[in-house]
């Protein structure tokens, strides 16, 4: 049997966390078919700082001018030649093992895989394991991980997928459709379930993913930029609707009910309870979730920072 080939790569702007991701790379006891390290600092200025500069098992693309983080991401998958991708955010670890896990499953005839992570803090120190956790690496069928998802049982962070190129293009790629700077490959994921019908899921921890760490590819930044960031949360739900709504209406629902919510609960530090409920009916929700929508915004009125 052939085996698969696997790329971790790298997307970064040459922060100074770099060199540990990296070194948690080469530290493998099983190392990957290729190490890409997309450096989207503009002029090569990762590459010159890093340690690993000249390092033989690194291979070193530049972009000449820092792309937005979607043309980055494309640019960085384009540079890669093994048959499955894994992103790894440039101030992440991989935890020893990963590399022989994931090769484990794809010889297996896993096309996606999720992989869960260990959430540390900016120094590194242990947060939380990722909670949709299982006794044994197992396939999951995508109506399942749909209803994990929006229930916010399963959380999906950068880096929490490996996948192969052939799904990535015919998917196509990744989108502007965004929920925020540092969930944008939720979309992605998602399409990957419903591309597959079913994901495997790792059992354990292989990775670490550090959190209140940003701006790490190109991030937003402008005011005007984040205020989108309400009207990506619809344009998600809209987009789902639309590709997916006679397939699993329930889920759907109750995915239009989180984003109100979710969305409400930014607005609300900023508007006033009026506006927040013209809002919620302006969006046409259906009579049947208003009572549980309404009783939630109470709840965010009731404990709303002052």
């Amino acid at each position: 049997m052939i085996e698969k080939t696997l790329s971790i790569l790298l997307p970064t702007i040459g922060r100074n966390l770099l060199d540990k991701t990296l070194s948690s790379v080469l530290d493998q006891d099983c190392l990957p078919y290729e190490i890409v390290v997309w450096d989207n600092s503009g002029l090569g200025v990762a590459q010159k700082q890093s340690a690993y500069k000249d390092h033989p098992m690194i291979r070193w693309c530049v972009s000449d001018t820092k792309l937005d983080i979607i043309n980055s991401w494309n640019s960085a998958v384009a540079c890669t030649t093994g048959e499955y991708v894994y992103i790894l955010g440039d101030d992440d670890l991989l935890l020893p093992g990963f590399v022989s896990e994931v090769m484990k499953e794809l010889n297996n005839g896993a096309e996606a895989i999720h992989v869960p992570a260990q959430i540390i803090d900016s120094e590194g120190n242990l947060i939380e394991e990722e909670k949709n956790q299982l006794e044994r690496n197992t396939v999951v069928p995508e109506k399942e991980i749909l209803y994990e998802f929006l229930n916010k049982k399963m959380h999906i962070y950068l880096g929490s997928i490996v996948f192969s190129r052939r799904a990535y293009e015919e998917i196509g790629k990744f989108k502007n459709i965004i929920m925020n700077a540092l969930l944008m490959d939720v979309l992605f994921h998602l399409e990957l379930v419903f591309y597959h019908r079913k994901i495997t899921f790792l059992a354990s921890p292989v990775w670490q993913y550090r959190t209140l760490v940003t701006d790490w590819s190109g991030s937003l930044k402008k005011k005007e930029e984040i205020s989108l960031l309400v009207s990506q949360h619809f344009a998600l739900r809209d987009y789902l609707r639309k590709s997916r709504y006679r397939e699993y209406p329930d889920a759907l629902n109750l995915f239009e009910r989180l984003n109100i919510i979710s969305s409400l609960s930014r607005a609300t530090y900023r508007f006033s309870r009026l506006q927040c409920i013209l809002l919620l009916f302006a969006r046409g929700i259906r009579l049947k979730e208003r009572y549980y929508i309404l009783r939630d915004i109470l709840y965010i009125f009731r404990h709303k920072i002052r």
